[in-house]
């Protein structure tokens, strides 16, 4: 994760040098590649949290939602028609935020929750600038279970 982290670091602190250049085309490619990054990371992470909705139609379908990556949506989402892998604190939040605060970026990084629900649920979030998550959630009426912290 060192590595990871010390990489954004660097991309946030190019961006950052990015936006003082006249053509903003390099300021697109480095924050593309800052977007890639954030959302390849949680990949290889199993979910923060599951909608209730999401973990009920998961029981209907016999899945369990909890062990399940995006990458592996397909196999039991064909077409992805039914689920959204969903970041609570948006990437393109985070990268706004990050850009502000670049010293802050392992603390924003961190912050960042992700997590199953459903696909008309998701049709009710703003797609960024959510400003406080929790709050769009339940406006939204979107409930949320976290998984238990498993014991060492």
């Amino acid at each position: 994760m060192d590595l990871i982290m010390s990489q954004m670091q660097q991309t946030v602190y190019n961006l950052i040098e990015a936006q003082t250049h006249e053509n903003n085309y390099e300021f697109k490619i480095i924050k593309s590649t800052l977007d890639t990054l954030l959302r390849k990371w949680h990949d290889y992470e199993n979910p923060h949290f599951v909608s209730i909705m999401a973990f009920d139609k998961s029981k209907e379908l016999g899945v369990n939602l909890w062990e399940q990556r995006w990458p592996q949506q397909p196999k039991f989402d064909k077409g992805r028609k039914i689920f959204v892998m969903e970041h609570k604190y948006p990437v393109a939040d985070m990268i706004k935020d990050m850009i502000a605060n670049p010293n802050d970026v392992k603390k924003i990084f961190k912050s960042g929750e992700f997590g199953w629900i459903l696909r008309s649920e998701n049709a009710k979030l703003k797609t960024h600038n959510r400003g406080d998550h929790t709050a769009m959630y339940e406006e939204a009426g979107i409930k949320l279970v976290y998984r238990p912290i498993e014991s060492v």
